[in-house]
């Protein structure tokens, strides 16, 4: 192997998000998006919106599972009101103008959490310089 000339060495982008961090979020937020915009269209037939109830159920509390395995805590309680609000055990009597705002702000929690769900990075252990006393005594 050959070493590479000076100044051809691939330079590291730094402070660019999309490499600092991981979106588990990002696939069940944007189902969550599009299941919901649809919603919005008031032409489809009942059964859609049945089914919605259970997509975007199942879809909360994946999203509260995400949020508690990155330790985004402050996530856990909106998305437990949204999976209430969508609940097909019990259903809340909206009228379908109030649908329609639950069904917006429901796809705007899940663009937000798509990409504010993200492990939190640990701070960096300090390194043992060689003027630092060791651990162990000698």
């Amino acid at each position: 192997m050959t070493a590479a000339a000076p100044g051809t060495e691939p330079k590291k982008v730094v402070g660019v998000r999309a490499q600092e961090h991981t979106f588990p979020a990002l696939w069940p937020g944007a189902a969550g998006i599009l299941f919901l915009l649809l919603a919005v269209v008031p032409t489809l037939p009942g059964e859609y919106f049945t089914a919605l109830r259970y997509i975007v159920c199942g879809l909360s509390a994946v999203m509260i599972v995400l949020a508690g395995y990155c330790r985004r805590w402050e996530w856990i309680v909106p998305f437990l009101f949204l999976a209430a609000v969508f609940n097909p055990i019990h259903w809340p009597g909206f009228g379908v103008g109030y649908w329609q705002l639950a069904d917006v702000a429901g796809a705007l929690l899940f663009l937000l959490a798509a990409y504010f769900i993200y492990p939190k990075r640990k701070a960096p252990e300090k390194a043992l310089t060689s003027e630092e006393p060791s651990q162990g005594g000698v």
